[in-house]
């Protein structure tokens, strides 16, 4: 797993979440991408190894579930980052919208013979 101590590499767990904020920040989304797919390829594993697991990301787990646990945690951080070069859709208000929102078009059309009040 060396890809993923590459990357995510401190040891202190209260930093995690600045620690994935700055990869996504300075990452690729292919570098993104395989950290994502390498955390997620250890969570599917049956039985893995507490010690490689400790040495690979630098933390220490005293049982599978806590090591699980911890994988989980970074992704869903790493899944729920903003990609990188996303826009930002907003209403008329400058208000961001989100998936789900319901919006209103509203344009002004020409129509021929017909002078505007």
């Amino acid at each position: 797993m060396p890809f993923f101590s590459t990357y995510i590499f401190e040891a202190d767990s209260n930093s995690d979440e600045e620690v994935i904020r700055r990869f996504v920040a300075a990452s690729t989304l292919e570098q993104r991408g395989q950290v994502i797919s390498q955390v997620g390829a250890v969570l599917e594993q049956n039985e893995f190894s507490l010690d490689e697991l400790g040495a690979e990301s630098n933390r220490w787990f005293g049982t599978t579930d806590e090591a699980r646990t911890w994988f989980g945690r970074i992704l869903e951080m790493l899944n729920q980052a903003p990609l990188q070069g996303s826009m930002t859709v907003k209403d008329s208000n400058g208000n961001p919208l989100s998936e789900g929102d319901s919006v209103m078009v509203i344009k002004d059309l020409k129509v021929k013979g017909v002078q505007a009040i």
